[in-house]
């Protein structure tokens, strides 16, 4: 499906797939997990988050999803939905996000890339609460041109007459990238030996895969000898979570560490600076 799709969405089209992120805690709500299987991003259309559901699909007398014989947790467009909802919060709560929550133009589908509904006729026989407009199925992704046009129709259900929203602006194409893709460059922890002058690199694939993937996750406990780049990962992750408009603490052990793992810098920006302590962990006195 995915490459399907590639080749029907070429730029200014961009595709976003398993996407995870974490949302800020609300004045009477804690922090929340979200995800999708697939966004699609376009300047004019604005965001389509897309959930995925596989096998055979059938819904039943009173309204239950089933993929196979297994009902899904949440029933796929009200995930679509909620995730909707959560990844808009997420952007306009960035530090840096133009515009207001309103003006974002969002909509949600579902992908049933296994079986085909355009026989079903009358979209009532999928429930009120959907619309065959909503759904990308086998039939669809049989062509790149027929999975181009199920895409643009679920993008016009939601746009309506054009007036709705605002066209993302080339910020926030760069903050949505940034946020749900990023790729990062870190100043190792060690001096080269014979020059004394820091070296620069990049994080590998398969870090960067990693800390991508468990975006969402509360908790992670990274493992490994010294010099592989533990430090580096938390560096990284405290940054991402200070530029999304966390308060964040970064503790680190051994002399020097809490210096040398701030993951900003003087360089960074005052309010990131401001976001983002590091100490060193045997030092640090939780508030009271």
């Amino acid at each position: 499906m995915l490459a399907r799709l590639r080749e029907a969405l070429p730029a200014p089209y961009r595709l976003y797939p398993n996407v995870r992120w974490l949302a800020k805690p609300g004045p009477n709500a804690p922090a929340r997990d979200g995800e999708t299987d697939l966004l699609v991003v376009h300047p004019e259309h604005g965001l389509l988050v897309v959930e995925v559901k596989g096998g055979q699909i059938r819904r039943d007398g009173q309204g239950r999803w089933f993929s196979g014989d297994h009902p899904p947790k949440v029933p796929p467009f009200e995930q679509a939905e909620k995730s909707k909802h959560t990844l808009r919060d997420k952007l306009t709560s960035l530090r840096d996000w133009p515009g207001q929550r309103d003006d974002l133009r969002m909509g949600h589908a579902v992908a049933f890339p296994d079986v085909s509904v355009r026989g079903v006729g009358r979209k009532v026989e999928l429930g009120a609460d959907t619309d065959l407009a909503l759904v990308i199925d086998a039939a669809d992704l049989q062509s790149a041109d027929s999975a181009r046009a199920a895409v643009e129709g679920a993008f016009d259900f939601w746009l309506g007459d054009g007036r709705r929203g605002q066209e993302l602006s080339g910020r926030q194409l760069q903050l949505i990238d940034r946020t749900l893709a990023p790729t990062t460059q870190l100043p190792a922890l060690r001096a080269v030996v014979d020059s004394g002058e820091a070296q620069v690199h990049e994080l590998e694939r398969s870090q960067m895969r990693v800390l991508n993937e468990t975006r969402g996750f509360r908790r992670l406990a990274v493992q490994g000898p010294a010099g592989t780049g533990k430090t580096m990962l938390a560096r990284e992750k405290a940054r991402r979570l200070a530029e999304e408009g966390f308060s964040t603490l970064l503790l680190a052990r051994g002399r020097g560490g809490g210096r040398r793992a701030h993951p900003g810098g003087m360089s960074a920006p005052a309010s990131y600076r401001t976001a983002t302590r590091s100490r060193r962990m045997h030092r640090w006195q939780p508030p009271r």
